[in-house]
């Protein structure tokens, strides 16, 4: 009862979550906004934070499904010399789990400063690029480009006077 009541708890709180983030503009469809500094690997973060909560979710639920579904199949067995295999077997599942999620959970986090220093990078250089309009300059930033095989984008033009610099 317990893991069901669980289950459901967490699947409609995870629904809930992900629907909710859904939503329109103030701003209609048919305004064109510059792109800010680092507009795409803010995207980037915004995705990794949503992925850090569902693995601080499947880090709380991943060890209690592993610890609760071999303890209820325990509770029809006889208890004798067997049981303590049993009981073994459920802690180094547990403890497997409790690794594995707090592995993934580092990498995820590890991942995230990684992309927020890069922000920080194109924001310095941006402030930098900011004078060069004083000069007759445009700054352009975070121009999404399309390569032979993938997608990229450029951090920051620079048009102005004396030609035209990325």
């Amino acid at each position: 009862l317990i893991l069901v009541t669980g289950s459901l708890y967490f699947a409609f709180t995870l629904y809930m979550m992900k629907r909710s983030r859904k939503g329109r503009t103030p701003i209609g469809k048919d305004v064109n906004l510059l792109r800010q500094p680092g507009e795409s690997l803010r995207t980037k973060i915004e995705m990794i934070d949503e992925k850090l909560n569902d693995e601080l979710l499947a880090g709380i639920a991943a060890p209690l499904g592993v610890a609760a579904l071999p303890m209820i199949a325990l509770g029809f067995v006889r208890v004798g010399s067997g049981i303590w295999i049993g009981l073994a077997a459920i802690a180094g599942g547990v403890a497997f789990s409790i690794a594995y999620r707090v592995r993934r959970t580092l990498q995820t986090v590890e991942e995230r400063r990684n992309y927020q220093l890069g922000l920080m990078g194109e924001r310095v250089v941006a402030d930098s690029l900011d004078e060069l309009k004083q000069k007759g300059f445009h700054v352009f930033h975070d121009l999404p480009a399309q390569g032979a095989n993938d997608q990229f984008n450029l951090d920051h033009v620079a048009v102005g006077p004396t030609g035209l610099f990325l």
